[in-house]
């Protein structure tokens, strides 16, 4: 109630509110309608932080339906919405949203770890990469990222499109044995790119 009542009172003010950060608020899916019409108002929001809370699938679904919209253009660069709870049907509805855009986007710092993604959901958030040209920072650590979704993330499609991108957070997934050709490739036409992938279970014996 206490949240519900925090947007309602931020509503008279939303136009001007350029940072909004709601980290380890206990924040659900139940809260997310609410925050949700907050966002619709917010025209000149950059910076969106709502790290460790448990928005899950459905919250994911309307906050990014609210942020990702042709009826306002975006001017928000930096996203987190890492631990929350969400799994690829949560990757599909922020994809989607930013998908639909017809307009480039200019987030330039995009944070999804420590969600349970998966192959299927990072595949998913892949096809988006394009519509992000300014994207430098990409976090999915933790996601369940497998040989088939770095694939996906490393085509020249997805990221070979995001010519900015200077960071990559893999840490900590199920990377094994995936072709790296495309990483290799990425990197030697981004000389400022960093790719972590510390604590993945790497097999060094792969041809």
């Amino acid at each position: 109630r206490f949240m519900q009542s925090l947007f309602d009172g931020l509503l008279a003010s939303s136009a001007s509110i350029v940072q909004l950060k709601l980290v380890f608020n206990g924040l659900t899916a139940a809260h997310a309608g609410p925050l949700a019409r907050l966002l619709r108002s917010c025209a000149a929001l950059e910076d969106l932080d709502l790290y460790w809370n448990s928005i899950s699938d459905c919250g994911a679904r309307e906050l990014a339906d609210a942020l990702f919209r042709d009826e306002q253009p975006s001017r928000l660069r930096v996203l987190n919405i890492s631990d929350n709870e969400m799994t690829a049907a949560g990757a599909r509805s922020i994809a989607a949203a930013i998908s639909r855009v017809s307009a480039e986007l200019p987030l330039e710092d995009l944070d999804l770890g420590y969600n349970d993604f998966g192959d299927d959901g990072v595949r998913s958030i892949a096809t988006a990469l394009r519509r992000l040209p300014r994207l430098r920072v990409l976090g999915l650590r933790w996601t369940g990222l497998g040989d088939a979704g770095a694939a996906a993330l490393f085509s020249p499609d997805t990221l070979g499109q995001c010519r900015r991108i200077e960071e990559i957070y893999l840490d900590e997934n199920e990377l094994e044995g995936f072709d790296p050709t495309p990483l290799v490739a990425l990197i030697g036409t981004l000389p400022k790119l960093t790719v972590y992938l510390g604590g993945n279970p790497l097999r060094l014996d792969v041809e």
